[in-house]
């Protein structure tokens, strides 16, 4: 994973997003919150959820590094938390990506959370896509951006988005997070590719920030790619 520079960020115009900082019990919540509330009485729930990681590049995990015992260092909610991130290396990062897709999700399920359905996307062929990209430092969750979107497709050859997306970032206490771009590339071709750019820095360098990016693919055949970004 490397930096992006603004210049690298597309420029596709950005849809309804925001960010959201938690404290680790309140990413802990806001995960088994949206576990519990996708599965509306009556409603018959498909799920299936897969987990992936990697290794962060030496130079990317250097700077979240950096950001981190430069704010949460010196003002971390815990001393435990000013121990662990003390004795991080650059070598210390990983990347953390979880694919959740719901079959079935109802309109009151999607009131519930605050999304509008599209009713001219009508299709027989459509799932909700929850997707997590994750930067961790050792066993330290910094922050974890989030993107939601409903996806239809044909076999005529067309993929296009029923409601959403809903792009977030979550964050520990000492860490900062912007959404710069939320949306769905191609909307309405053979294939389409919902995701978001987002940026990370320390509360103590709010000038230093180091921009990421997530994505998957959606194809009119209905397979899903798994989530990926850097």
């Amino acid at each position: 994973m490397t930096s992006m520079s603004n210049a690298d960020l597309e420029t596709i115009p950005g849809r309804r997003s925001w960010v959201r900082r938690l404290t680790a019990a309140g990413v802990t919540a806001l995960a088994l919150t949206g576990a519990t509330a996708l599965a509306p009485t009556g409603s018959t729930q498909l799920a299936v959820v897969s987990h992936h990681q990697f290794a962060m590049s030496s130079s990317a995990c250097g700077v979240l590094v950096a950001q981190a015992k430069a704010s949460v260092g010196a003002k971390g909610t815990t001393a435990g938390d000013r121990v662990v991130i003390k004795g991080l290396t650059a070598n210390d990062c990983t990347v953390r990506f979880t694919d959740k897709t719901m079959k079935n999700v109802s309109s009151s399920t999607l009131t519930h959370l605050g999304l509008a359905l599209s009713t001219a996307s009508a299709a027989t062929n459509c799932q909700g896509q929850w997707k997590t990209m994750g930067l961790y430092i050792g066993g330290w969750q910094a922050v974890t951006a989030h993107v939601n979107v409903g996806m239809c497709w044909s076999t005529a050859g067309s993929t296009w988005k029923n409601w959403g997306p809903d792009c977030y970032v979550a964050t520990n206490p000492g860490m900062g997070a912007d959404v710069n771009w939320c949306g769905v590339y191609n909307n309405g071709g053979s294939y389409a590719e919902p995701g978001m750019n987002f940026d990370v820095y320390g509360y103590g360098t709010p000038w230093w920030k180091n921009y990421h990016y997530m994505r998957f693919d959606v194809y009119d055949n209905g397979y899903v790619s798994g989530v990926w970004g850097g």
